[in-house]
């Protein structure tokens, strides 16, 4: 299942709205990738390496990052965190992930699926993720963002990347029960985004990762925490 919505934030005009905006939203930040990370290169294969980052701007302070793959016969794959932003590399011929999952601070290298310990992410009202993307050189690149309640019940949305500046708003309710009973996103114990293992070469850049409610508008940036609706930008109704 793919998000129904996705906002470009490129050429909005977005100063224009600064004068719209009502009180904040209340967010939950996954991860702002101010904590740089790797880089964590896969140079042979088969095979994987990983690493975790402790920092503030994560989500219970710990980020995950592992690249596996089956063939680096057209290079190394690789992922990084530098700069505010989150960027992955696959090369023409060759084969392989990048993971990323955030479950707890448990400074290991191995995935809990109970690590959060039941963060609620409706907290405050939210919706859904709201995925701030850089570029893309690949719109047919799929990740997969998988919620985990438990080890036995998690939900999963499938999703592309536009080639250029956007924010993908993907409610809870474009998720489908991935095993069990689905997860219950009021008790979530991990999240877990990955490049589906097609074809092809492909680099991605993320900068920012949270929970909001949707149908929001971003002004200025995710860190000025100023929200508008959108029925106010494209409609002149009130802000929220």
């Amino acid at each position: 299942m793919f998000p129904i919505a996705v906002w470009r934030a490129a050429g909005c005009g977005l100063t224009g709205f600064l004068a719209l905006a009502g009180a904040a939203q209340p967010v939950i930040v996954v991860d702002t990738f101010e904590q740089a990370q790797g880089p964590v290169v896969l140079n042979a294969a088969p095979g994987s390496v990983g690493s975790f980052q402790d920092g503030a701007g994560i989500l219970q302070t710990e980020r995950n990052i592992r690249v596996s793959g089956s063939s680096v016969a057209g290079g190394p794959i690789s992922a990084t965190v530098a700069g505010g932003q989150l960027t992955g590399t696959r090369p023409a011929g060759s084969l392989g992930e990048v993971d990323l999952w955030w479950d707890g601070n448990n400074n290991t290298e191995s995935f809990s699926p109970t690590g959060l310990g039941g963060v609620n992410l409706t907290a405050g009202g939210n919706t859904g993720f709201a995925i701030q993307t850089v570029s893309s050189t690949s719109t047919s690149l799929e990740l997969q963002l998988v919620v985990w309640t438990d080890g036995s019940n998690t939900s999963r949305v499938l999703f592309t990347l536009p080639a250029g500046a956007a924010i993908l708003e993907i409610p809870f309710t474009d998720f489908e029960v991935f095993s069990g009973t689905g997860a219950n996103f009021a008790s979530v114990g991990a999240i877990y985004l990955y490049t589906s293992n097609n074809s092809g070469a492909w680099t991605f850049t993320l900068t920012d990762i949270r929970l909001e409610q949707l149908s929001t508008i971003f002004l200025g940036s995710f860190e000025s925490n100023d929200f508008c609706g959108w029925s106010a930008v494209v409609g002149g109704a009130p802000c929220i």
